[in-house]
């Protein structure tokens, strides 16, 4: 028997353990979230449902303390026509 027969064999004999038994299946997945993230990074859910370090982008950013600010001329005054009381 070949190696990569072998490998095939003892991966279905994995999952099939694994299907009979819910335990086995919790031994083997142990997946957690990085604790390590760039500064001012955020996580992300990207495309796989895995949490990402992404650096915020676009209209607002961030800084290492989680204060965001909007970028100039990002909103303008026609954007809250009717949104805002004017005597304010």
């Amino acid at each position: 028997m070949t190696g990569a027969i072998q490998a095939q064999l003892n991966a279905k004999a994995v999952a099939a353990d694994v299907l009979n038994d819910t335990m086995t299946l919790k031994g083997l997945v142990d997946v957690k979230v990085s604790s390590a993230l760039p500064s001012a990074g955020i996580f992300v859910g990207n495309a796989s449902n895995i949490a990402a370090g992404v650096a915020m982008s676009g209209d607002v950013t961030i800084d290492n303390t989680g204060a965001t600010a909007i970028g100039s001329a990002k909103v303008t005054s026609s954007m809250l026509a009717g949104a805002v009381d004017a005597r304010r």
